[in-house]
């Protein structure tokens, strides 16, 4: 591990990382001091650790924190967690809590960005380091630590300025220039974008077929015949043609010099009333004439 920087803070993880073993508390160390532990040149600013969250293990970091005589920090206030201290079960209450101690501030980070699951998604991939604390030689640690592509991972999809500018810190990881960086987050986004591209068509495709209804046949458009028209598709007028109305190629065959009247109005008149009558107009229609001596329209 390297020496203590002049802008660093006067953390002391050693004693707090010693505390957390007494009680045998399950942890990943993360953060700047996971890395600054595997080499990376970063500003020691506090610890931050990702603890187990069963109920065994809530109980004995909570135990922990009282040996160290942790106080919970919002912003720039300081308060004893006294419901924190008599019910652990609140750790989950958050995401987030920050503690001071004696020995400096320490944050207890449930579910890291990138690790949904936290603890779960970590202890896969960590390595143990041995660390001694500076004021006293003789206490010395064995601290779980995450994998620093881990670390990485996590700074990188928190997105805050502090862990964006700390990123080119991690050499070997970080890509090593601008153009491959630029190269590496358009690579990300394509990806992105193709998930949400084929998500959107497949939605778009099912709701698409979802609509897709046939109408009934009373709302059907009805065939549409021309006044002066004397050549009619038989298919479009649903009927089948006899012997001998198709030519020999297969083509529908089509009845020429065929009544419009015949076509259209078919069946007998009703009773009492005379004949059919042709109705012209956009969309031709049928009426039947009067009976003799009946002065009404049907």
């Amino acid at each position: 591990m390297r020496a203590r920087w002049p802008g660093d803070s006067d953390l002391r993880a050693v004693p707090i990382l010693a505390a957390l073993e007494r009680h045998h508390v399950s942890y990943v160390l993360v953060g700047s001091y996971g890395a600054i532990v595997q080499g990376v040149d970063l500003a020691m600013t506090d610890l931050d650790i990702v603890p187990a969250t069963g109920a065994a293990n809530r109980d004995r970091l909570v135990a922990a924190l009282k040996d160290l005589g942790a106080r919970e920090r919002r912003g720039e206030v300081l308060e004893a967690a006294y419901e924190l201290m008599e019910d652990p079960s609140r750790l989950t209450d958050t995401t987030f809590w920050t503690f001071t101690t004696e020995f400096g501030d320490i944050d207890v980070v449930l579910r890291p960005a990138g690790f949904p699951h936290g603890y779960e998604d970590l202890i896969n991939s960590v390595v143990i380091v041995r660390l001694a604390d500076e004021a006293d030689p003789g206490l010395g640690v064995d601290a779980v630590v995450a994998d620093v592509s881990a670390i990485y991972t996590s700074k990188r999809l928190a997105g805050r300025r502090k862990d964006i500018e700390s990123l080119p810190a991690f050499t070997g990881i970080h890509p090593t220039n601008e153009k491959d960086g630029a190269r590496q987050r358009y690579l990300v986004e394509r990806a992105r974008r193709s998930v949400l591209v084929a998500g959107s068509w497949i939605f778009t495709d099912l709701a698409r077929r979802g609509r897709r209804r046939r109408r009934p046949s009373s709302a059907r458009r009805p065939v549409r015949v021309a006044e002066d028209d004397r050549v009619v598709d038989c298919q479009a007028e649903r009927r089948r043609c006899g012997p001998g109305s198709g030519d020999r190629s297969g083509k529908p065959c089509r009845l020429r010099r065929v009544s419009i009247l015949a076509l259209l109005c078919r069946g007998t008149p009703p009773a009492g009333r005379a004949a059919w009558r042709l109705v012209p107009g956009d969309q031709m229609s049928c009426a039947v004439d009067s009976a003799p001596g009946d002065g009404t329209v049907g």
